[in-house]
């Protein structure tokens, strides 16, 4: 049984400044916290019902993480969804510094705040093989739990850096490309292989100092009516042409 401090510790954690606080954050769900199993991310502390423990034994007994078989009703207290998971975890925010030279896709988010579109455009950026992605300080926060459920454990695997603008596209040092409503035909542009790709906020797109600071503003080619894609969407798009025009 969960004692009254644990679960009140791991129930503040669903809010920022928790998480900023004590430097944890929480993952919820089997796929997810199997994926931080196999990741073997570092002082993993698991809390699972019963059945799910016997039924991922060899998992568990592989890379021992530390594992709390907990009952029913305490999942339901510290759960961070309506109906819980089966399985949580905790893991310790880990800080990372970026790589000072820039290589293969990188992608730099301007204010994106929707976390379901965060989280979706990492996947994408692990799906298609980018290096990193970067996040101005005011784009949804990393360890939003809705960010993490989008992820699907792709942050595990994409470093995800927040930092200035400014400061990373002054020591770039590779082709810079700006997602925009009116730039070149995303197909008639001739793929880098070291590319730092500006994806703006979901309503106002890219700001006008971003913009400037490109080398080249690329735009997703429409057939239909729609004004704008969404921005996970058009991230997609744009990282398939660079990753796959490479190949």
């Amino acid at each position: 049984m969960l004692s009254r401090s644990q679960i009140k510790h791991i129930q503040s954690l669903q809010r920022k400044k928790y998480r900023t606080l004590h430097q944890q954050y929480l993952i919820e769900g089997p796929k997810i916290v199997e994926e931080a199993v196999v990741f073997n991310a570092p002082k993993i502390e698991i809390f699972a019902t019963a059945m799910w423990v016997n039924a991922q034994e060899d998992l568990l007994s592989k890379y021992s993480p530390v594992v709390n078989i907990v009952s029913d009703k305490d999942l339901d207290r510290i759960s961070q969804l309506k109906t819980a998971n089966q399985v949580l975890a905790l893991l310790p925010i880990e800080k990372a510094e970026p790589r000072k030279k820039l290589s293969g896709l990188n992608l730099m988010l301007e204010n994106i705040q929707d976390p379901g579109n965060l989280g979706t455009i990492i996947r994408c950026a692990d799906w298609f093989g980018a290096s990193a992605v970067f996040c101005t300080p005011d784009c949804a926060d990393l360890y939003n739990p809705k960010v993490l459920q989008a992820c699907m454990g792709s942050n595990f695997y994409v470093p995800v850096y927040y930092l200035e603008a400014e400061t990373l596209i002054e020591n770039a040092h590779v082709p810079i490309y700006a997602a925009t409503v009116s730039g070149e035909n995303l197909y008639n542009v001739k793929p880098q292989e070291n590319v730092l790709i500006l994806i703006g906020n979901e309503s106002k797109g890219l700001s006008a100092a971003l913009k400037e600071s490109c080398d080249t503003e690329i735009t997703i080619p429409k057939k239909g009516k729609a004004e704008s894609l969404n921005a996970a969407n058009a991230t997609a798009v744009i990282l398939s042409y660079f990753a796959n025009a490479l190949r």
